[in-house]
């Protein structure tokens, strides 16, 4: 069961999504191939390289999952909060040997950014060093810098876990696959 889970929000004053019909139809009629193009077979190897590289030196998993539009029924009742909530928990990212796995939701269709992580993290790390990083990905996502975008923040969340949760890479192994899921 997932305790203890850490939220980032890039607006601390929408604090509750709500439904809305307005997020509803932007993410009906969001483009897939915008997300294609953005993330080409070799930006997609340089993410995945990104997360071997941020995940060197601390036993910390870092899962990535970049998402074009939400679900409908998703985007209607819950939003990129609860959809990256939802991502955390189904994916198993809250299920790592030392509770240390952070999960990386980027929405395109809405350039949310949310960062959600266990809470073996959690008991260390501020949430507003989580807001940071959210913020720095989100401007290099409206300067159409997508791919440097996510690369930053894979790296700053290395930098983060290598400075705040210092566990031996040799107590976990690579529980979490380093590639970036594209939903």
């Amino acid at each position: 069961m997932v305790t203890d889970v850490l939220q980032t929000k890039l607006d601390p004053n929408h604090l509750i999504e709500t439904t809305s019909f307005m997020r509803w139809l932007k993410q009906l009629f969001y483009f897939r191939w915008q997300e294609r193009y953005q993330f080409d077979t070799a930006a997609r190897s340089a993410i995945e390289q990104a997360v071997k590289a941020a995940e060197a030196g601390h036993a910390g998993e870092i899962k990535v999952v970049i998402e074009g539009h939400l679900p409908l029924n998703t985007a209607l009742f819950q939003g990129a909060t609860g959809r990256a909530r939802d991502l955390f928990a189904s994916l198993g990212v809250w299920d790592t040997e030392l509770n240390s796995g952070v999960l990386l939701y980027i929405n395109l269709c809405e350039h949310r950014v949310e960062i959600v992580a266990d809470r073996g993290i959690n008991a260390k790390i501020a949430p507003d060093r989580w807001l940071t990083i959210c913020q720095q990905i989100t401007a290099k996502l409206g300067d159409n810098k997508h791919q440097h975008g996510v690369v930053l923040g894979i790296e700053l969340i290395g930098q983060t876990l290598l400075e705040f949760y210092t566990v031996l890479d040799s107590e976990a192994g690579n529980e979490l696959s380093d590639a970036a899921l594209f939903l």
